[in-house]
């Protein structure tokens, strides 16, 4: 990777220091009462310097989940070539969940979840995890086959993270990747249990 240039590393520092003000202001006055103008004003930016980094408020509410979507990618692009897919992401999505964890990220995402206008783009953010953990396994192969297969992994992984992350179940840094191991886990056998019914021989329906 190559390094980080002095004008990229100032503008990716505004960059966070508008979204951390975000989040303080988000949780101490609600995501509906909180205005771009108070963030530029926390911030000590401009206006318009909000709206050179983050076009709406929804992008600056989910700063912090799509720089977990980039982690996420870097940890897959870390693992062995010859890793099988399903212990790479496993391995991969429990350090970047043990990175990401805090009082505060944990906090912003159930206000995310009890925030009825945000879930459309709760469910827009599963899609580009989606996207970005099919993209980072297809580039491990090669073939239009394979790359079905990536995306189908993919699909899965984000589901069985989906049930994880609904339970909102908090732990500890040093516990994330026992719980992740865990939930995968139940999350593998359940899946098996529907392969075994679904390649089972099939009855003929009565007419």
């Amino acid at each position: 990777m190559a390094p980080e240039g002095r004008r990229a590393r100032k503008r990716r520092e505004t960059r966070d220091r508008i979204a951390d003000a975000a989040m303080k202001l988000f949780l101490d006055r609600g995501y509906e009462a909180t205005t771009m103008d108070d963030i530029a004003d926390s911030a000590d930016v401009s206006r318009r310097s909000v709206f050179d980094y983050f076009a709406t408020k929804e992008d600056v509410m989910f700063a912090r989940q799509d720089d977990f979507v980039v982690a996420l990618v870097e940890e897959l692009r870390k693992r062995p070539k010859d890793e099988p897919w399903p212990v790479l992401v496993e391995h991969a999505l429990a350090q970047a969940i043990a990175d990401a964890i805090s009082p505060e990220n944990v906090a912003i995402d159930k206000l995310v979840i009890d925030t009825p206008a945000l879930q459309p783009r709760r469910q827009l953010k599963y899609a580009r995890l989606e996207d970005a953990i099919a993209g980072a396994l297809a580039e491990r192969t090669r073939g239009a086959q394979a790359r079905k297969q990536a995306v189908l992994l993919a699909a899965v992984v984000v589901a069985g993270f989906r049930i994880m992350a609904s339970s909102q179940t908090v732990v500890a840094r040093k516990d994330v990747e026992a719980a992740v191991t865990v939930g995968f886990r139940e999350f593998w056998r359940s899946l098996r249990g529907f392969a075994d019914v679904g390649l089972a021989p099939r009855r003929k329906q009565r007419p």
